[in-house]
């Protein structure tokens, strides 16, 4: 596929009176049209959609001079289906990708990280970077069913099943760890008679975060133990609610911290019955 560009440019730059209109070069060696290489594949009785995407602000630069010059940067994805498979509708997939930071609990965005979304009731593959703080977005999605791919340099990738749905936007924040998560574990019981409870609820909520709200939860099992694993290191504050029983959360200064890779057992926690 090749496009041609008009040679009669011009640009609208912000000047100290005002927007100004100055002349865009376009090089001489883009006068035989710009080659987008993206393979995409045309089957018989399909429909195939090709999507140009053109990064205007990576696209001109200016030169020594002063002026400005084109450089295109431009992305296609492709879209194979069949008339009766058209989606109604299309939707947005937005959101960032970001690695947490355990020494200031927040998150830095990680820039030019590779998002890419796959899959849809029909064959389609769409790509784009992460800004400088980690953001990204993916526009004109067709409704369906995806995979979203992260790959990071020094990070690992991430991958996971989103739904896109018409005229709305789904919102996917990825988060890396730098260090290795740990745990914390322990045991509830009724703290009149000793026995176990099964069924509890235990809710880990990280403390301190500027701008990184975490929280996981679980239950006792039968034994009344619980496990909770993943969890980035800082210091957590523990709710364990029962039906029936008074709830019990962990006192300001008495959070349970959390240190790469290791699981920290705090031991039976007793909850004591409502009259």
């Amino acid at each position: 596929l090749r496009l041609f560009l008009n040679t009669e440019a011009s640009l609208v730059v912000a000047g100290e009176e005002g927007p100004l209109t100055v002349p865009l070069e376009i090089p001489s060696s883009l006068s035989s049209g710009i080659k987008l290489n993206h393979p995409f594949e045309i089957v018989e009785g399909m429909i195939t959609k090709l999507t140009i995407d053109f990064d205007a602000q990576k696209s001109v630069i200016q030169t020594g001079n002063g002026g400005y010059k084109m450089k295109p940067v431009i992305s296609l994805s492709s879209e194979t289906y069949s008339s009766g498979e058209v989606p109604e509708g299309v939707g947005k997939v937005f959101g960032s990708v970001t690695l947490y930071d355990s020494a200031s609990l927040s998150l830095v965005g990680i820039a030019e990280a590779e998002v890419e979304l796959t899959g849809g009731v029909y064959s389609f593959t769409n790509k784009t970077v992460t800004l400088a703080d980690g953001s990204f977005i993916l526009l004109d999605v067709p409704a369906g069913n995806y995979t979203l791919t992260v790959y990071t340099e020094g990070y690992g990738n991430y991958q996971e099943n989103i739904e896109v749905i018409a005229d709305s936007g789904t919102v996917v924040d990825v988060v890396f760890l730098a260090e290795e998560p740990g745990g914390i574990s322990g045991g509830v019981l009724d703290s009149i008679s000793g026995e176990y409870i099964s069924g509890v609820e235990v809710i880990a909520t990280l403390s301190g975060g500027s701008n990184y709200n975490f929280e996981s939860a679980t239950e006792t099992d039968e034994e009344g133990d619980f496990l909770i694993t993943n969890l980035p290191v800082g210091s957590y504050h523990l709710t364990i609610s029962a039906a029936g029983y008074a709830p019990y959360e962990t006192d300001s200064g008495e959070e349970v911290q959390v240190s790469p890779g290791e699981i920290v057992d705090i031991g039976d926690i007793g909850l004591t019955k409502i009259p």
